[in-house]
Parts: C-alpha cells; sequence; structure tokens
C-alpha cells in the first residue's frame, strides 16, 4: 500500500471519470503538387488553337477576296477590269499572308515543356526543330506576298508561287533531316503503353481527317469546270484540316499529360 501511495494510485476512481481531458487540435495541409508535364499540355493546347484561330481568320480573309474577285469578273466587260480584278485579288492575299505572318509572330514561340524530363527536353528539341520550319516558311510566304503586289502578268504570279513551293519543299526537307537525326522519343519510366496508344489513336484520328478532306478536294475538283467552283472546294479543304488540328489540340488536352519519364 505504501508503494501505491508514493506512485499516487490511492486517488479515487472517480475523480479520473469526472475530469475532462482536452487534446490539442491537429491541422491536417493538403498540398497538391502540380504535374508539370499536364500544365505543359494545357498551355500547349491554348497555343495550338490560337494558331488555328489565325489560320481560320486567314482563311475566311482569302475566302472574301475571291468571292469579291469572282464577282468583279462577273460584272466586267473588259480586259482592263479583269486585270483590275485580278489585282485587287492579288493584293488582298498579300495583306492576308502578312497579317497571318505578323499574328504569328505576335503569339510568339510555344510553350517550352519541362526539360526536368527526357521527354521534356526532347520535346522542347522538336519544338526548336518546328519552329525553324515555321521561320522559313514565313520568311518564303512573305517573299511570295511581295511578288503577289507587284506581280502584273499570270506568268510572274506562277513564277512567285512556283518559288514559294519550292522553299516550303526545302524547309520540310531540313526538318525532316532534323527530326531523323534527333531520332525516337524516349519512353516514359511507367504506363507507356497505355497513353502512347491513346495518343497515336488521336493522332490516327487527326490523319484521317486530313486525308478526308483531301480526298474530297481531289475528288471535287476533277468535276468543277469554274474557278469559282475551284476556289470553294479549295476553301472547304483548308478549313476542314484547319478544324483537324483544333480537334486534335483539345483531344491532347482531354488526354493530359504523358507519365513522368
Amino acid at each position: 500500500m505504501a508503494i501505491a501511495a508514493t506512485l499516487g494510485l490511492s486517488a479515487p476512481v472517480a475523480a479520473f471519470a469526472d475530469s475532462t481531458t482536452t487534446l490539442p487540435t491537429t491541422t491536417v495541409v493538403t498540398t497538391t503538387v502540380p504535374n508539370p508535364m499536364k500544365a505543359w499540355r494545357i498551355a500547349e493546347a491554348s497555343y495550338l488553337n490560337k494558331r488555328a484561330a489565325i489560320q481560320q481568320t486567314y482563311l475566311a480573309a482569302v475566302a472574301t477576296a475571291r468571292a469579291t474577285y469572282y464577282t468583279s469578273l462577273a460584272n466586267a466587260t473588259t480586259s482592263v477590269e479583269d486585270a483590275t480584278a485580278r489585282t485587287i485579288l492579288d493584293q488582298a492575299i498579300a495583306t492576308a499572308i502578312l497579317a497571318r505572318s505578323s499574328a504569328y509572330v505576335a503569339l510568339g514561340n510555344p510553350p517550352a515543356a519541362p526539360s526536368t524530363t527526357k521527354l521534356g527536353a526532347y520535346i522542347d528539341q522538336v519544338q526548336g526543330i518546328n519552329e525553324t520550319y515555321r521561320s522559313s516558311v514565313m520568311a518564303a510566304q512573305a517573299t511570295y506576298a511581295a511578288a503577289l503586289q507587284v506581280s502584273t502578268t499570270s506568268a510572274q504570279r506562277a513564277t512567285a508561287e512556283a518559288a514559294l513551293k519550292l522553299a516550303i519543299a526545302n524547309a520540310e526537307v531540313v526538318r525532316a533531316a532534323a527530326l531523323a537525326a534527333l531520332g525516337a522519343p524516349p519512353a516514359p519510366s511507367s504506363g507507356p503503353s497505355t497513353y502512347r496508344k491513346a495518343v497515336q489513336a488521336i493522332n490516327r484520328t487527326f490523319n484521317h481527317a486530313v486525308d478526308a478532306a483531301k480526298a474530297t478536294y481531289f475528288s471535287e475538283i476533277a468535276t468543277t469546270t469554274t474557278k469559282a467552283g475551284r476556289a470553294a472546294v479549295k476553301a472547304a479543304e483548308d478549313l476542314a484540316i484547319a478544324n483537324a488540328w483544333v480537334a486534335r489540340a483539345n483531344a491532347l488536352t482531354a488526354l493530359g499529360a504523358p507519365p513522368a519519364g
């Protein structure tokens, strides 16, 4: 009993029952760690949508210019009036090309992918190659627009268009060689199959849409006998391809970021 008293065990049980113990409150703060690749995918999709909007504005301007041209041709009664209508068309297309280039410059480069992963570093290299290609194409288009503004004959216009096509073809060759030298992207460290298959499915859908637009174009152009009809067929093809780009960007946004790796 002496030991019990010394240890304080002799206090009545009721004393413990009537006492109240207040426990300290612990606040747990949950921090959501942002996914850099997911954030980049969202930013990239927004960027691609803005580029698509610029392209659609350009296509609308060209379509309006062509419609005005064909209306003028229908009302023209002299060769001078025909030539004037063509000059107005060329000026309008040149203006639309330069406006598109200015809009692309104002938009700037695409967002950089997180370089902390091998995949992010690879994406940044691909973007660099694509930006070099786009710069070459924009320079060729600016040269073409300048030539259109001073062209007075169909031969001069044909020469300018041929130079544009050649410059773009050369830029495509350079880009293809750079991508081949870069090699394949690194495989993500986890879950590559599901994500890669989803991206491939999105790209297949995009490619099928572009192929369908081109097939429709070639099918309809073969039976179109008027300039206005051919212009409408081409405008429809351009619009379908632009819409395919937008759909692809939205699908990639919905898919989200790839597994880190």
